[in-house]
């Protein structure tokens, strides 16, 4: 894999014990989250201020650029809002 097709692979982020420190956009803010993730867009997210835990398996194997968006197109458009009502 090329330097030019790693962001559609992988995404940069803080790493510790294969534990990633990112946030989840929901609307206009972003909430900070703890994840654990592989490729194909297998996703184990948490979100300690919100007490919410949500697992994704996906099989869009080196598709980063797919499965990196569910974060915010799934858990923070659908599932943070419909928990917050």
């Amino acid at each position: 894999m090329s330097a030019d097709q790693f962001g559609e692979a992988y995404f940069e982020a803080d790493d510790a014990y294969a534990w990633h420190l990112n946030g989840v956009r929901s609307g206009e803010r972003r909430i900070h989250d703890y994840e654990a993730t592989g490729n194909g867009g297998q996703m184990l997210i948490a979100i300690p201020e919100l007490e919410l835990v949500v697992v994704m398996t996906g099989g869009n194997y080196q598709q980063g650029g797919i499965w990196n968006r569910w974060r915010d197109d799934i858990v923070g458009a659908a599932i943070i809002p419909a928990i917050r009502r």
